[in-house]
């Protein structure tokens, strides 16, 4: 909706930074709004390059999308460098932050700096952290101006009467539950990072602040092969800039990552 909102058809643009969540790009095409992309700086352990940014930055790109935690490399966009975006194009463009992940971190959501950058929106969900992806329940914070702008192109009665009930019914009464599920996930995220830097197979395993992780291996399709034989489905990035070799994996139950590091210490032989 953001799209249709403030890019028109065929004349302007979005803009993105690769490696990143593919649904971005997929909205430009179907508003046939044009794609600017601008990579993270993978060295950098996948930050933005602010002067690309702004060196690349026309006055058609109307939409920022920045995803933080960043799906798939998992790591936090330093704020510092949001609110520079913020600040250097307050009345140009808007700067979306998808906080899909943020749950997962012990980073505090940009949402508490809304009322202080009208070009500023988050998106949050229910559907990671919460586990309602079946409810397609989604959050956007945004100072009145954007929020009412929305409500113009947004359907008639976009939440089911079902979907407010059960949503309801989490944040109110399974707040501690899910907050222990967090918790243990994040345990478990450190303990399988752990394990992975020190196994010959992997070459690099990234810094998570999400419920997985990314990992460089050069037997990365053997690794998928072996894991799909087991039951153990895993993400292969084939085909993300910079990540021709990388898998990322979620986070399980402690007997689910038990499994999967138990194929990889059997495929120490190759």
């Amino acid at each position: 909706m953001l799209t249709r909102l403030f890019c028109s058809a065929g004349i302007d643009s979005m803009m993105i930074c690769p490696p990143t969540f593919g649904m971005y790009s997929v909205c430009a095409k179907l508003q046939n709004a044009k794609l600017v992309e601008v990579p993270l700086i993978a060295k950098n352990g996948f930050q933005l390059d602010l002067s690309s940014i702004m060196a690349q930055y026309n006055a058609t790109v109307k939409i920022i999308f920045l995803c933080s935690p960043n799906n798939p490399t998992g790591n936090l966009i330093n704020k510092k460098d949001i609110i520079s975006l913020c600040e250097n194009l307050h009345d140009q463009c808007i700067v979306v932050v998808d906080e899909a992940y943020v749950e997962f971190s012990d980073s505090e959501s940009l949402a508490t700096m809304i009322n202080q950058y009208e070009n500023l929106v988050i998106l949050r969900t229910l559907s990671k952290a919460y586990g309602l992806a079946g409810a397609r329940c989604g959050i956007l914070l945004a100072q009145a101006e954007i929020a009412q702008s929305i409500t113009k192109i947004i359907p008639p009665y976009p939440v089911p009467m079902n979907t407010s009930e059960i949503v309801f019914q989490t944040l109110t009464s399974k707040q501690n539950e899910i907050q222990k599920q967090i918790e243990c996930i994040k345990l478990e995220r450190a303990r399988l990072f752990d394990i992975l830097k020190t196994m010959s197979l992997v070459k690099t395993v990234y810094q998570s602040a999400a419920n997985f992780l990314l990992f460089e291996s050069d037997n990365a399709e053997q690794i998928m092969a072996e894991c799909t034989k087991h039951g153990i489905i895993l993400r292969k990035m084939k085909g993300k800039l910079g990540l021709e070799n990388c898998i990322r994996v979620s986070i399980g139950l402690r007997d689910e990552n038990n499994q999967f590091i138990a194929v990889l210490e059997n495929m120490r032989s190759i």
